[in-house]
């Protein structure tokens, strides 16, 4: 099965940030890794992510990148035709 990997360009980040309104916590060091809580940077943004209808962001630690991944890896079941379906 193939996946979809989508990515930002270091180009596009800011206006991405600046349509999500959170550029100005960016700016004031506000913005926060929604998973150790480190303060982030244009730098060290590692990714975005959906959750809930709302938009977080994740440092480039390797360890907080695959807390992401494990939260929104979907679960899914075998049915009993073989196929898979996410429950």
């Amino acid at each position: 099965m193939k996946e979809k990997i989508f990515a930002i360009a270091n180009d596009n980040l800011t206006s991405i940030l600046e349509g999500l309104n959170l550029l100005d916590s960016l700016e004031s060091n506000s913005l926060k890794c929604n998973i150790c809580g480190e303060t982030l940077t244009l730098e060290n943004i590692g990714c975005l992510y959906p959750l809930n209808k709302k938009i977080f962001l994740c440092c480039d630690k390797i360890s907080c990148i695959q807390k992401v991944v494990d939260l929104l890896k979907p679960t899914r079941r075998i049915l009993s035709e073989g196929a898979s379906n996410e429950i």
